[in-house]
């Protein structure tokens, strides 16, 4: 039976294809088109749902930390995003600074210090989609 309601900043989800997504904690991931499954971030104007939290033991299944929900998030970088510089999903999972009519998630909040690819940084959670 398919869960209608989720009351918490988690969601499980299974991978579109799983190897894809192993080891990829804190990169974006999107909803595949016409299914229930997961699949990394493919471009800044994607439809963004959260981020990996960590896939569960024998399984194709994913914890999504779920945009929206409020706080702060980690992400991974994947160039220089100063703070406090807007985020939105790269094809691939990672963030980069933000760039007019693209979709943003979050304000850069951590480090100081202009990010690098592939650091993990922290975001206030601010989930902005225009169509």
């Amino acid at each position: 039976m398919m869960q209608t309601f989720t009351d918490s900043p988690y969601k499980a989800f299974s991978a579109e294809v799983t190897a894809d997504l192993a080891g990829k904690q804190n990169y974006v991931v999107e909803i595949v088109p016409g299914k229930e499954t997961i699949r990394l971030a493919t471009a800044a104007t994607t439809l963004p749902i959260g981020t990996i939290f960590n896939q569960l033991p024998n399984s194709n299944q994913f914890t999504v930390r779920l945009f929206g929900k409020g706080g702060t998030m980690k992400v991974i970088a994947g160039g220089v995003i100063n703070t406090p510089d807007q985020v939105v999903p790269l094809a691939g999972g990672k963030v980069g600074a933000g760039a007019t009519g693209n979709r943003t998630v979050g304000i850069k909040i951590a480090p100081g210090a202009a990010s690098a690819d592939g650091d993990v940084i922290e975001i206030i959670d601010a989930l902005e989609i225009s169509l």
